[in-house]
């Protein structure tokens, strides 16, 4: 292997029998832009949690580089200190466990290549923790470990009224507590507290980020489709239901791989036959894609954005379309699923990229993953009653969360309304964008 041989020894060799399962080398813009205190790097359209910093020792970099470039399988958790001679010094562990080892760079700068990798070492030890610019300067090894969640696991001590609209964006979730209106945040690779981005004075169903636009959210919120820019006061785009006869509400919303707004509307009443999809597209007037329906939820798309899927929550069905990539029109409506009553209701829905559909069963305890034939593959046993919204996000797009409610429970248990997220095989797709609408 390029680097040297590995033994018991080698310190890649340790790494990897101590569960790291990433590596990153710090070389200024070209690789890691900066390092907080906080324990984060942020390279390029990344944010990676960090364990530990060290500076970069000769041997550990030979090991570590070329074992990685090796192509080898580490384990999933890191779960002790690293303790081979490559390493002087500590540091207190981020993890809260024991010290976790830090090392320091040789006396003198030389470059190393291994494989299509330059390595160039720090001329002395830097201060502990690298900030700013002097993260620049200073080239060290980061790695992370990140959590294997076998079953499902509460992600922080949040409770949502009704936890919906899942996105993974930038790489961080977001998700709304729909009847509050609050548009929130959190980490993906490691438990953390919701952060809240927005809070809006009427219900917020979902939003969908825009493209080429950092920061802004296309919302499905109040009787319409509204802009909620970075940085001032929200725009509407369209009001759908706000004449309608009965109390009407916006639900589920989600972008397609092709830019267009997909946003379902319901009665308060939950009156069957009064909710609508609506298909959104900048500079067309907005259409009613799908009518007669009572309470929609999704849509949600393959990878290729020709074909969707719908919910219709109390009915207990799921419908698959074929989709217009150029004009979102749809067509060859045909069932899905047809789930019983003791199943629950099909609510949150997610592709994943090998075209199998995740369903969130509100009232059922479970996600199901089903074929694209319509047979079940998987079924995961939840601790809450009511999983309602569901995406795949993570570093790699395998960490399933799912958002839960205690709306109506007379009795909610101590896991209703939180937020999960256990680990799957098979990743997501990448959250798609909405095209930029026209406002007001």
């Amino acid at each position: 292997m390029p680097g040297g041989r590995r033994d018991a020894t080698d310190p890649v060799t340790a790494l990897l029998s101590a569960g790291v399962t990433e590596v990153v080398v710090k070389h200024g813009a070209g690789g890691a832009t900066s390092h907080s205190a906080t324990g984060v790097v942020h390279r390029p359209a990344r944010t990676v949690p960090v364990v530990d910093t060290v500076g970069a020792g000769d041997a550990f970099v030979a090991g570590l580089l070329s074992g990685w470039l090796d192509g080898a399988d580490a384990p999933a958790r890191l779960d002790r200190a690293v303790t081979t001679g490559a390493f002087a010094g500590r540091h207190p562990g981020r993890l809260g466990g024991p010290a976790r080892p830090v090392g320091a760079g040789p006396a003198r700068p030389r470059p190393r290549r291994y494989g299509p990798l330059t390595a160039w070492w720090p001329t002395t030890t830097p201060a502990w923790p690298l900030t700013g610019a002097a993260a620049n300067r200073h080239p060290a090894i980061v790695w992370r470990s990140e959590m294997d969640l076998t079953e499902p696991t509460v992600w922080n001590s949040d409770r949502l009224e009704l936890g919906e609209g899942l996105r993974w964006v930038d790489d961080r979730l977001v998700l709304v507590d729909l009847l509050a209106g609050r548009l929130l945040e959190t980490d993906g690779d490691g438990p953390a507290p919701l952060r809240e981005l927005r809070r809006l004075d009427v219900p917020l169903g979902a939003v969908a980020p825009v493209a080429d636009r950092p920061g802004d959210w296309l919302a499905a919120a109040g009787t319409g489709v509204t802009l909620l820019p970075a940085s001032g006061d929200p725009r509407p785009v369209a009001d759908l239901v706000g004449d309608e006869p009965e109390p009407t509400r916006m639900n589920d919303a989600v972008a397609d791989p092709h830019g267009h707004f997909w946003a379902g509307s319901m009665t308060y009443a939950g009156v069957p036959g009064g909710g609508t999809l609506y298909r959104l597209a900048p500079g067309v007037a907005p259409v009613p894609a799908v009518t007669g329906l009572t309470i929609p939820n999704g849509p949600a798309f393959d990878a290729t954005g020709t074909t969707m899927y719908l919910a219709d929550s109390p009915r207990g069905e799921v419908d698959r379309f074929t989709v217009d990539p150029g004009t979102g029109d749809l067509h060859g409506r045909e069932p899905f699923l047809r789930l019983a009553a003791s199943d629950g209701g099909p609510d949150g829905m997610t592709v994943d990229a090998a075209g199998h559909l995740w369903v969130a069963l509100w009232g059922g305890s479970a996600v199901r993953r089903y074929r694209p034939d319509g047979t079940l593959d998987r079924e995961i046993r939840l601790p809450a009653k009511q999983p309602a919204g569901i995406c795949l996000g993570g570093s790699d797009l395998r960490r399933l969360f799912i958002g839960t409610a205690r709306l109506g429970l007379a009795a909610a248990g101590s896991k209703d309304g939180a937020l999960l997220a256990v680990d799957v095989e098979v990743p997501g797709l990448p959250t798609a964008h909405a095209a930029a609408p026209t406002t007001g």
